[in-house]
């Protein structure tokens, strides 16, 4: 099941981690089951993190990881994306 949800629907606000948490009892879904893809390091990445999700970050500037903990996986777009997962 895959899905994409706009964070302005919510009574929470990125980087509050309980807008994941809502959206995932919505969907009926455990944080193990769900990779969050995302470009803002801090709104999408560690928001993501510390709601238990595995984490992407989509870093098109190829810049430097500065936070305590790094995302699951990065790439430089969707396209790197998408060959890194059907690789594996």
């Amino acid at each position: 099941m895959a899905g994409t949800y706009r964070a302005l629907s919510f009574d929470f606000h990125k980087p509050d981690p309980q807008i994941y948490h809502v959206r995932l009892e919505r969907m009926r879904l455990e944080a193990c089951d769900v990779l969050h893809v995302g470009d803002d390091p801090v709104e999408d990445v560690v928001a993501a993190q510390r709601a238990g999700l595995d984490t992407v970050w989509i870093n098109r500037d190829r810049l430097e990881w500065t936070h305590d903990e790094a995302p699951s996986m990065a790439a430089a777009d969707l396209r790197e994306l998408t060959l890194r997962l059907t690789s594996r």
